[in-house]
């Protein structure tokens, strides 16, 4: 299990410090947080190269998404 106490925090905008973790920690059903309160849900995890990841996510309207993060890379997270 992750340690969501690991004192690590990120500031979006609108919604101020919330946790974060590394690219790399993600797992899949989690939810990434962005400004303004959005979140998508992560559905696919795969590499991408020696140094990033390429993630799936689907937001709250049913849109899915691809993106390209470096593994060390911060992100706010909830965990379901």
């Amino acid at each position: 299990m992750f340690d969501v106490s690991n004192g690590r925090t990120i500031h979006l905008q609108s919604v101020g410090d919330v946790p974060a973790c590394a690219i790399d920690d993600l797992k899949v059903g989690w939810y990434m947080r962005y400004n303004y309160d959005y979140v998508s849900k992560i559905t696919k995890i795969e590499p991408h190269s020696d140094k990033s990841l390429k993630i799936t996510v689907v937001s709250d309207d049913g849109s899915e998404f691809t993106r390209v993060r470096r593994k060390s890379t911060l992100v706010g997270f909830i965990i379901p």
